[in-house]
């Protein structure tokens, strides 16, 4: 029963995404996936079952480029979050708060994100987005604060 349910969940998601694109109308597809509890794998494979279907014979050229950027992003971010993690393992501050740790990663995160919205847009590629990447981490680490900067531990940590 319960995979019925997803089933009829990835189906409707499919003919929404289907039928935004048709129409040109935007569609967060975040949204989608997150309202109907469907991860993008099975978002992705319904949307090929179902446009198959209606056109056989054709390509849903906007879930390529969806699909391009939903990996891009999802490789970027996992590179994000190594990287930060061995830079900044206590955050930037570096005293040891947890609240103040996650709002520095979310802050690098976020101005990644703006920075290739505006430098890159929507297409920006794999290697693009990894120099923007390296260019926000030497941002970050220039702009620590002064503690940090002159901290023996924090420099310490980064030779490991």
């Amino acid at each position: 029963r319960l995979a019925q349910q997803d089933i009829a969940c990835g189906q409707l998601a499919a003919i929404m995404y289907i039928c935004s694109c048709d129409l040109k109308e935007n569609l967060c597809v975040k949204e989608l996936v997150t309202k109907l509890a469907i991860n993008m794998k099975d978002f992705f494979y319904h949307v090929e079952e179902q446009f198959s279907r209606v056109r056989p014979r054709e390509k849903l050229v906007e879930l390529v480029e969806l699909k391009h950027a939903y990996v891009c992003g999802t490789v970027i971010y996992a590179k994000y979050k190594q990287k930060y993690a061995s830079l900044f393992p206590d955050g930037f501050v570096g005293n040891g708060d947890e609240e103040l740790s996650e709002l520095s990663f979310k802050l690098g995160w976020n101005l990644f994100i703006l920075a290739k919205a505006m430098l890159l847009g929507a297409r920006g590629n794999l290697i693009s987005s990894y120099h923007l990447l390296v260019c926000i981490f030497h941002f970050l680490l220039a702009h620590l604060p002064e503690e940090a900067q002159t901290s023996a531990d924090f420099w310490a940590k980064l030779d490991k």
